[in-house]
């Protein structure tokens, strides 16, 4: 009996040093380490998708400000004007306009 006792001691310190170094399946419900890259890689992909995003909105206002300014000899006082006249449906947020320059730059 002593000999039983000792071999399943020995297997079961065995098993749990193999699930400790990592070897061994992840624990329940824990994200295998491919689901985690993927998942950050949907994050960056996500994140590059957000910035282009941005460019284009800027590129966007900064050529509906050359129409406005093409159409009435000025630059618009505001982005709000912009709206007003049509050029565009909605201001993105988190960008700053200077009217004295009609730059549109992000972040304020």
């Amino acid at each position: 009996m002593k000999a039983f006792g000792l071999i399943s001691l020995l297997l079961v310190l065995g098993v749990a040093a193999y699930l400790m170094v990592g070897r061994g399946p992840a624990a329940p419900g824990a994200p295998a380490s491919s689901q985690l890259d993927q998942a950050a890689g949907a994050r960056a992909m996500e994140d590059k998708a957000r910035d282009a995003m941005g460019r284009a909105d800027l590129a966007n206002l900064r050529t509906q400000i050359s129409a406005f300014q093409m159409n009435h000899g000025r630059r618009p006082a505001s982005l709000d004007e912009l709206k007003e006249a049509g050029l565009i449906a909605i201001i993105p947020a988190g960008l700053s306009y200077d009217p004295a320059t009609g730059e549109v730059k992000a972040g304020q």
